[in-house]
């Protein structure tokens, strides 16, 4: 899996679109900054991703179905 990137505005909102290069994530910021004046925006690139696993339940011998 490739990293990807985010642009999110600095002010809380969060980010909608995932970016699949940082030339498109880049071009996106600056549309976005156009579009609202004073506002800025941090372009944010996911690394990793962290999953918990189904939980799985290992019966003893004498319990298992």
């Amino acid at each position: 899996m490739k990293p990807y990137y985010y642009v999110q505005r600095t002010d809380g909102h969060k980010p909608t679109v995932k970016h699949n290069t940082l030339s498109s994530a880049y071009k996106e910021s600056l549309r976005l900054s156009e579009q609202h004046k004073g506002s800025a925006f941090e372009i944010l690139m996911c690394i990793g991703i962290t999953q918990t696993v189904k939980p799985t339940t290992f019966w003893m011998d004498e319990f298992a179905e």
